[in-house]
């Protein structure tokens, strides 16, 4: 699993989160949290699957742009992998 953040532009920064080769078929998560708020999943950031059947496997990552005005000086971002039914 890999995370990675580009600031496309002087007011937003890009955070994304990339997995592969896993099986069953994942879930993923983006949160965010900061010394004034809690730790909280982000909604409608953007989550892309692959199915590559014939290999048995699943790639997936989660995408999110932010704005600057949004954040606190010091934020940080957890992405978390899930598997359906598993511990």
């Amino acid at each position: 699993m890999s995370m990675t953040y580009t600031k496309p532009r002087d007011d937003s920064v890009i955070v994304s989160c990339r997995a592969g080769g896993i099986y069953p078929a994942p879930d993923i998560a983006i949160f965010r949290s900061s010394s004034s708020t809690r730790r909280a999943m982000i909604e409608g950031a953007r989550v892309d699957s692959q199915h590559f059947s014939e290999l048995g496997y699943f790639n997936i990552s989660v995408e999110l742009e932010a704005y600057d005005f949004e954040l606190d000086s010091e934020t940080m971002f957890e992405c978390v992998l899930t598997i359906p039914n598993t511990e």
